[in-house]
């Protein structure tokens, strides 16, 4: 299944991290990655050994050479919680860090596990910072001017409620 079929079957299934708004973005995002060359066999053994003698452009040709494999291993992490567009975006900048830094010595035969690795960390890590943020609970105590304003909080929660208490949800 292509990219474009993956994002409308998601699209169908309302457990999906595709949103609507989203879809149109990363059909267009799609798009653009088809218009960008896919290195195969020697041309791609060239291009790494480009990349490994520190040359600029074969660093930005290599990066959009993966880019396809962003979105592959994006679909790994649906379904925790965040955007698929996110998920691209992070495996992206993960991608775009490690052929930015990739040492001299790499061997090539390692890259493309190494760049996957990449891609997944940033992935993880930024699905881990968005499941702790979601269960981060921030507590702030109300502030009170005087000890006069805490007795009379106090007093004031000692005091019966005139209202009856319900229970209004599901039994």
């Amino acid at each position: 299944m292509n990219d474009e079929e993956f994002i409308k079957e998601m699209m169908q299934n309302e457990n999906g991290d595709i949103d609507p708004e989203e879809e149109g973005h990363l059909g267009l995002y799609l798009q653009e990655l088809e218009e960008l060359p896919v290195y195969e066999g020697d041309a791609l053994r060239v291009l790494k050994m480009n990349v490994l003698a520190g040359r600029n452009e074969a660093k930005r040709s290599l990066t959009e050479h993966y880019m396809h494999h962003v979105v592959q291993v994006a679909r790994l992490y649906l379904y925790q919680g965040v955007k698929f567009s996110e998920l691209i975006s992070e495996g992206n900048m993960g991608l775009w860090h490690f052929i930015k830094n990739i040492p001299a010595e790499t061997p090539i035969e390692s890259m493309d596990e190494l760049v996957t690795k990449a891609i997944m960390e940033s992935m993880e890590a930024y699905v881990a910072e968005v499941k702790e943020a979601s269960l981060t609970v921030e507590y702030r105590p109300t502030e009170f001017a005087t000890p006069e304003d805490l007795l009379a909080a106090a007093k004031q929660m000692e005091e019966p409620a005139d209202k009856k208490i319900r229970y209004e949800g599901k039994r």
